[in-house]
């Protein structure tokens, strides 16, 4: 690469990077994307993941980063490291048990009083936080799209913070 990737978490403005490549670990961007749907409007959908709002929220980073002079390289980590198994394991149980509480409370009736439905719809999107997952076909989708846009897009051999570092 022509130029250097720079670590940003000191940095305040990213006009600061502008003339620069930047590594960005899209992991976190395409969790902001699950995060960030809404539960009530998703539920029904098939498959039952935001892909179109992950793929516009990596767009709108994109976007933005070539807006101020940024040359992204997009990192996907890879295989896990087995230190974090246990780490891995315990998120894995906790999705899967807001899954549970998600299923369950969808069945429930929206109270008719707007206080408590509102409450109902907030308690939905909070169980609709701890329940997403980054599935692969999602991540297939968004490296895609990355890819027919022309941008640099890395697969870590390990985690992506590692190769993020290695980069460096």
């Amino acid at each position: 690469m022509p130029k250097t990737l720079k670590a940003a978490g000191k940095i305040k403005n990213i006009c600061e990077l502008s003339g620069l490549v930047l590594g960005v670990d899209i992991e976190v961007w395409l969790h902001k994307g699950m995060q960030t749907a809404d539960a009530a409007v998703l539920h029904c959908q098939e498959p039952p993941v935001p892909i179109p709002n992950g793929v516009a929220i990596v767009g709108a980073l994109n976007r933005r980063l070539h807006e101020n002079g940024i040359e992204p390289v997009y990192v996907f980590g890879g295989s896990k490291h087995t230190g974090k198994a246990p780490v891995d394991a315990k998120r894995a149980e906790d999705v899967k048990k807001a899954q549970k509480e998600l299923d369950i409370a969808l069945l429930e009736s929206v109270p008719e009083e707007a206080t408590a439905a509102k409450a109902h719809h907030a308690r939905l999107n909070q169980l609709r936080k701890k329940a997403s997952t980054v599935r692969e076909d999602y991540l297939a989708l968004v490296i895609q799209d990355l890819k027919d846009k022309k941008e640099t897009v890395l697969v870590a051999p390990g985690e992506a913070e590692w190769q993020l570092a290695y980069l460096e």
